[in-house]
């Protein structure tokens, strides 16, 4: 099995989502699954907010959740990690 690390996303390359400016202090509110829980690309996995703004972030990939690397209440930004995840070889 590999390892891949989920980086937060420029939310600006992001379809439908909403302009986020610099100044929007972006935070962890919810992990909507829990370490071990395997899931599918594209299923929604955390939500995060600010003060005008809640929205889900989805998975990536397909694997399972190996490690939360922020956790809820933490404030998170572009390129930092947010998660593990461990993928099955093919």
């Amino acid at each position: 099995m590999s390892v891949f690390t989920w980086l937060f996303p420029n939310l600006a390359d992001q379809p439908n989502l909403p302009a986020l400016s610099e100044e929007d202090r972006l935070q962890i509110k919810a992990w909507l699954v829990a370490e071990g829980d395997s899931v599918l690309q594209g299923q929604p996995l955390v939500r995060i907010e600010t003060e005008d703004v809640s929205l889900n972030l989805h998975s990536p990939v397909d694997g399972r959740l190996k490690q939360i690397t922020t956790a809820v209440g933490q404030q998170i930004g572009q390129g930092q990690s947010i998660a593990l995840f461990e993928l099955e070889e093919l």
